[in-house]
């Protein structure tokens, strides 16, 4: 059995600031999330390729960064469960398509457009401001 949950790249700190709590970046918050929803998981952060196989997710922040996209699509190929957290607005741009098999969204609004493109979504609420 796959006993690891791999964590990309998140995206840049900028984004988040100002959302997040004093001293949680991104990448922290997509860990403690993982940590915490899939106890019995060892949570590690990036690895590229070679971390692809044996891992039971694959979890990234939006907007992606680095080569964070093309991981997840390989992950995909690989049919290894992939998410990706959407932790801000998003911009017309970002409404395409996600390299993901769930977007945990903000709300019912951003849900719908991107579920109009064809991605399938989870409302999560902004656990940086939901204290979790």
């Amino acid at each position: 059995m796959n006993s690891r949950i791999v964590l990309l790249a998140a995206s840049a700190d900028d984004d988040l600031r100002g959302l997040l709590p004093e001293g949680l970046s991104g990448a922290r918050l997509l860990e403690r999330v993982a940590t915490e929803c899939f106890p019995e998981f060892r949570v590690e952060q990036g690895g590229g390729r070679e971390a692809l196989t044996d891992a039971a997710l694959v979890a990234a922040i939006w907007p992606l960064a680095g080569n964070a996209e093309e991981l997840l699509r390989e992950a995909g190929e690989k049919d290894v469960p992939r998410l990706v957290v959407v932790e801000r607005a998003l911009e017309f741009v970002d409404i395409r398509t996600l390299p993901a098999d769930k977007v945990a969204c903000i709300g019912r609004s951003q849900a719908r457009h991107l579920e109009v493109a064809g991605n399938s979504c989870e409302v999560v609420g902004i656990p940086g401001l939901d204290g979790r």
